[in-house]
């Protein structure tokens, strides 16, 4: 399985991220291919070269095409601060023609913003409005990650420590401390480190990123390593880049893992099923590993609902916030649980009627379960108007049939 793991001891922010995985040997027309699927127009991605302290890294410039009237901005300016409220920008990524991890990564990082904004301004995400973070160039670097790791085929990525950096920061709210309030709420269980400069070093969309995409790790994770580059940041200090590092490689599967993870319950008597089946999607988009339901009996003799999210330690925050804001709940409890989990990787096979992810499990060298991924199977389906059960019979022969060439 392929991995990767962000240096980030000199900061990260949504361009440098971006930048790092270029340079890494992401493909640039792949991550303009998903721009492109956005609906915005003229949304791309331009690379160039620059230094930063003396390391040579990759520098992107996000640009579209817009009306000159619009907001008091010329055509393909980069850096404005356009304000989308986030249900706007929920809707751009649901309807966007980009592939469903591409999606579901992208959706989480923005779901990670709007919850942890809400939470420092005293609201709910639905009423959250992303200054700084939604404008296009914000969407062409959440979404350019998204689809440069696609790219790549990462399945699994840490980071390391972060720094604190110093001083105070502009915002749509006013003057800020850094780390920005939304920063230091996104990283809550990640390890910071003092300085380097008094200046932000982690941004706001370069935390959303981490907290949803990747976990803390205190040394680089054991891989035979195949790649890396650098992405530079806006800004030129004397004595450190501004820059972070990407490095991927690949990892041969392990014995099934132990993580310590929390269980959030809560019961509800009041909600349709419409309802609850739209919190558990938005729990999915926070980062919660699994979600379920199942029918209980409450007082009064009424039948329920309780609705569980298994989460890990740092996703807590974001997982209660949605589920504060979108179900009836007046209390959730919390509990740690212990995961033992197979080794995961997921593999494309070709099908007669297309291509195919499969995820598979494995216990050491030995596989222990092979799953055509659900939402490939079903466009499939659609497409060539055929049972479900068919396409995902194909994928599961194809994957067979592969693994006995290799």
């Amino acid at each position: 399985m392929r991995v990767g793991h962000w240096d980030a001891l000199f900061g990260i922010s949504g361009d440098m991220a971006l930048g790092s995985l270029l340079d890494a040997g992401a493909d640039l027309a792949a991550v303009n291919r998903a721009l492109g699927g956005l609906g915005v127009p003229g949304l791309r991605v331009e690379l160039g070269r620059v230094s930063r302290a003396g390391l040579a890294c990759s520098q992107v410039r996000v640009v579209w095409d817009r009306a000159p009237e619009q907001h008091g901005h010329e055509p393909g300016r980069h850096g404005s601060h356009v304000h989308r409220p986030y249900p706007h920008i929920r809707q751009l990524l649901e309807e966007a023609d980009v592939a469903p991890v591409v999606r579901a990564r992208a959706q989480a990082v923005f779901a990670r913003l709007a919850a942890a904004e809400a939470a420092v301004h005293g609201t709910d995400p639905e009423h959250v409005h992303l200054h700084e973070v939604g404008a296009e160039d914000a969407m062409g670097d959440v979404v350019g990650v998204a689809a440069a790791l696609e790219d790549l085929g990462i399945v699994e990525i840490t980071a390391s420590a972060l720094p604190a950096g110093g001083g105070t920061v502009s915002a749509a709210h006013g003057t800020l401390p850094v780390p920005a309030p939304a920063v230091a709420r996104l990283l809550v269980g990640w390890e910071m480190v003092p300085g380097p400069v008094a200046a932000e070093l982690v941004t706001p969309t370069g935390a959303a990123l981490l907290a949803a995409l990747a976990r803390p790790a205190a040394s680089w994770p054991a891989l035979r390593l195949e790649g890396g580059g650098w992405g530079a940041g806006q800004r030129d200090f004397p004595h450190h880049p501004n820059a972070c590092r990407f490095v991927w490689g690949t990892r041969e599967p392990q014995s099934p893992t132990l993580e310590m993870l929390l269980e959030l319950e809560t019961h509800l008597d009041d909600q349709t099923p419409e309802q609850i089946a739209f919190v558990a999607e938005r729990l999915f988009a926070a980062g919660a590993l699994d979600v379920a339901t199942s029918p209980l009996g409450m007082k009064k003799q009424r039948p329920g609902v309780r609705l569980w999210a298994l989460v890990r330690p740092g996703e807590s925050a974001a997982a209660r916030a949605v589920l504060f804001a979108e179900s009836t709940a007046l209390g959730i409890r919390e509990r740690p649980v212990r995961r033992w989990s197979l080794e995961r990787s997921l593999e494309r096979v070709t099908t007669p009627l297309g291509e195919v992810r499969v995820k598979v499990g494995r216990e050491g060298a030995e596989v222990r379960n092979v799953a055509p991924e659900y939402e490939d199977c079903a466009a499939l389906a659609r497409e060539h108007g055929i049972p479900l059960k068919e396409v995902m019979a194909l994928a599961r022969l194809a994957w067979q049939r592969g693994r006995e060439l290799r």
